[in-house]
């Protein structure tokens, strides 16, 4: 499964983010660093918010077409304006 993910460049702290495996794992940065303690995944035709307030884990899941096109237009549109950045150079 590939990867792609957009966040800032402190990601690249921990090994198991920062290591490349085969183009598995895709980044594109912001120039800023910012904190957002969750994730938004977007899999299938299905989105999935992750989040974690201390010790508790909330998920929610979207299984809706048009939700996911629209999400999906939106992370790609993203995606596209932001540069690419090999990740195995960061350290």
């Amino acid at each position: 499964t590939a990867t792609y993910a957009i966040t800032d460049k402190r990601i690249l702290q921990y090994s198991k983010f920062s290591k490349m495996t085969d183009n598995q794992r895709q980044f594109r940065f912001f120039d800023n660093d910012f904190t957002i303690p969750a994730f938004l995944v977007l899999f299938g035709d299905t989105i999935c918010l992750i989040s974690k307030n201390t010790n508790t884990i909330k998920i929610v899941l979207i299984e809706d077409k048009l939700m996911f096109s629209i999400t999906h237009f939106l992370f790609d549109f993203m995606w596209k304006s932001l540069t690419q950045t090999d990740s195995s150079l960061e350290t």
